[in-house]
């Protein structure tokens, strides 16, 4: 009985320490549910917070982003690239025949095509004909062109047969009869003799009517030759006694030069078709603001550089790459500050505008109104020079793509990948 008493007894002491300790344990627990969710809720408007600054600094970011967007449109791209300022116009010529010759290599099966319009002389003709092209060539004077055949006449007749030579003058339409001053020199061109480029003024058409320099030539549009519509006035390969199996009709040029001093829009105008369809890979040609602006009656404040814009809108338009080469002038040209501009801008120390076809353009006009420092006067005279300045541009088919065995074929390449 006494244990069961003491039972009991324990019994009793535990049930009045539960009941003393439960609301002190229920206490605890409602304080860490309270603690908790106190906790909770900071925790969440601590993150809110965070979610709205950096919602905030988003919008700030896009804000900013879209500003730098705008800004970036408003900046315009530049139609030309000073990629090739440095280089002149024979290295780029002999660059290209180059890069040519090595695809020739690399696939002996094809044939490349190549054109020159303007000649004066064989020299690069012949050079095309070395490298493995079949050289297509294109000269009008007479006195021209009986130099040019002794030249001819002179190259081994492996080379010689890859020459087919066009006694024609390259203009809009084929087989019109135009004059032609035929004075065998350089500045051989279209019309009578009564442009004078050295000048720049234009005599009295009369004076010059029976000018024994002028002669009447049959007229060529460069896309008849392309399609082979046109045949050549001398194929070298039917009088040739060497195997001439790697004869090809042309299909599509890789290389086309022009320098018809002042003539390009006519040119141009008959070559439309083959630029639009791009079957011409690359197209150097003389771009002479001045004397295109004089040779096509297009002069003054509201003609000047309509048309030699015009030439290089069209490959523009149609995908080509344009890359003003190096600035020339005539020898006798004073050194004034035109020349300090040049000579610097062919360094690459400095350049010209380039971000419209016709600020460039402007810019040759400038070079005679803005930066001469003295009288203007020629090297060793007293007459003003005023035959101004001129550089060539080459036009890059788009997705050309070349061996890049040259200076200018890397260059070139790496400009096309930016």
């Amino acid at each position: 009985m006494n244990r069961v008493r003491l039972y009991k007894g324990q019994t009793n002491k535990k049930k009045i320490r539960c009941s003393i300790y439960f609301p002190l344990v229920f206490a605890a627990i409602i304080a860490f549910v309270l603690y908790t969710m106190q906790l909770i809720h900071f925790t969440r408007e601590n993150e809110n917070a965070n979610m709205s600054t950096l919602s905030s600094e988003t919008n700030i970011r896009t804000a900013e982003t879209n500003s730098l967007s705008s800004k970036k449109s408003e900046i315009p791209s530049q139609e030309l690239s000073p990629d090739l300022t440095k280089f002149q116009s024979d290295i780029v010529f002999n660059g290209l025949l180059s890069e040519g010759k090595e695809i020739l290599r690399q696939n002996p099966a094809i044939t490349l095509h190549s054109m020159e319009v303007g000649m004066f002389n064989a020299v690069q003709c012949i050079m095309q004909a070395k490298f493995g092209f079949q050289a297509h060539c294109i000269e009008p004077s007479p006195i021209n062109v009986k130099r040019i055949k002794t030249q001819f006449a002179r190259v081994q007749e492996e080379q010689r047969k890859r020459i087919k030579f066009y006694q024609f003058a390259a203009g809009e339409t084929s087989g019109i009869d135009v004059e032609f001053m035929s004075a065998g020199g350089t500045g051989d061109h279209v019309g009578r003799g009564e442009y004078d480029v050295w000048t720049m003024t234009k005599g009295d058409a009369v004076k010059y009517e029976k000018d024994s320099n002028t002669v009447s030539v049959k007229t060529v549009a460069i896309d008849d030759i392309i399609s082979n519509k046109v045949q050549p006035t001398i194929d070298y390969r039917k009088d040739s006694s060497v195997n001439s199996s790697q004869d090809q009709p042309i299909d599509r040029l890789f290389i086309l030069k022009v320098d018809v001093q002042g003539f390009e829009p006519a040119v141009f105008s008959g070559l439309k078709d083959s630029i639009r369809n791009q079957k011409v890979d690359l197209i150097m040609t003389e771009f002479w603001p001045k004397g295109i602006d004089f040779m096509n009656n297009s002069t003054g404040p509201l003609y000047e550089c309509k048309k030699p814009v015009e030439v290089l809108q069209l490959m523009l338009d149609a995908g080509y790459s344009l890359y003003p080469l190096s600035v020339v002038s005539h020898p006798k040209a004073p050194d004034d500050g035109s020349q300090t501009r040049i000579r610097r801008y062919n360094r690459g120390k400095e350049f010209l505008p380039m971000n419209t076809l016709q600020e460039y353009c402007m810019s040759f006009y400038d070079f005679e109104r803005k930066y001469r420092d003295g009288d203007g006067k020629v090297k060793g005279g007293d007459e003003v020079y005023e035959m101004g300045y001129w550089t060539d541009v080459l036009a890059v088919r788009p997705g050309l793509k070349l061996p890049g065995v040259s200076e200018v074929g890397k260059r070139l390449m790496s400009s096309l990948m930016r």
